[in-house]
C-alpha cells in the first residue's frame, strides 16, 4: 500500500506510468492497450511521433510506416491510424495499403462507391470514368465533361462499360442522344425509333 511507501502515492504512479512506457518498448513485450511501440522515440505512447510519418497499427500495437495486409488495414491520413474502412470518400488501395482521395490511373483503377475501394474494373451495371478530378464507378455516365478550353459530350458504351466521347466504331456503334430525356446519351448498334420518329445513322 502507499502508506508503507517513503514516496507519495502520486510520486509512485508518476514513476511506474514511466517505467511502462519505457520498459515495454526495450524488453520486447506487447505495449499497454492504447499504446503503441514507437521506434522513433522508443516509447510506448498513445500517438506516433507526428513528425516520423508512421501510423498506429492497433494489430501489433506498434508504429508502421506501412499498414499490414493481414489484417487488411489502411493508411488513413487523417487519423494516422491503420484503418479498416477508410472515410471521408476516401478509397482503400491495396498496393500502397493507402486511403487515396483519387485511385491512380497507372495502374487503372476506379474507385467503387459500394465498397469505397480502388478497383480495376466497375461492378456490374455500373460505368467507369474519370476526368483530371475523378475516377470512378458510376450508373450513369455525366453528359459531358467541362474544360477552360472544350466541352466534351460522353456516351454510355455497354460494349466496355465506360463512358466515352467516342463510341466504338470499330464494333459499328453510335452515339445516341435521346431527345425527350437529356440523361439517356448512349452507344448503340441500332438507332432506335423515339416516338414516331425513326433515327438513322
Amino acid at each position: 500500500m502507499c502508506q508503507d511507501l517513503p514516496v507519495s502515492c502520486e510520486h509512485l504512479w508518476i514513476n511506474n506510468l514511466s517505467k511502462v512506457l519505457t520498459e515495454y518498448f526495450f524488453d520486447n513485450v506487447a505495449c499497454p492497450n492504447g499504446t503503441y511501440a514507437d521506434s522513433t522515440t522508443r516509447l510506448c505512447s498513445p500517438s506516433c511521433n507526428p513528425t516520423s510519418g508512421l501510423y498506429k497499427d492497433p494489430s501489433t500495437k506498434t508504429c508502421v510506416i506501412k499498414c499490414p495486409s493481414k489484417p487488411n488495414l489502411y493508411a488513413d491520413s487523417f487519423a494516422m491510424t491503420c484503418t479498416q474502412t477508410c472515410i471521408n470518400n476516401y478509397f482503400a488501395l491495396d498496393s500502397t495499403r493507402t486511403c487515396v482521395q483519387i485511385c491512380p490511373s497507372t495502374p487503372l483503377y476506379y474507385g467503387n462507391y459500394a465498397t469505397y475501394r480502388c478497383v480495376p474494373f466497375c461492378p456490374s451495371q455500373s460505368y467507369s470514368f474519370s476526368n483530371n478530378t475523378f475516377r470512378g464507378c458510376v450508373s450513369v455516365c455525366p453528359q459531358r465533361i467541362y474544360s477552360a478550353s472544350y466541352v466534351v459530350d460522353l456516351f454510355a458504351d455497354n460494349s466496355t462499360w465506360s463512358c466515352v466521347a467516342l463510341c466504338p466504331q470499330n464494333q459499328s456503334y453510335y452515339s445516341f442522344s435521346d431527345p425527350t430525356n437529356s440523361s439517356i446519351r448512349i452507344c448503340v448498334s441500332t438507332c432506335p425509333m423515339v416516338g414516331t420518329n425513326f433515327y438513322f445513322s
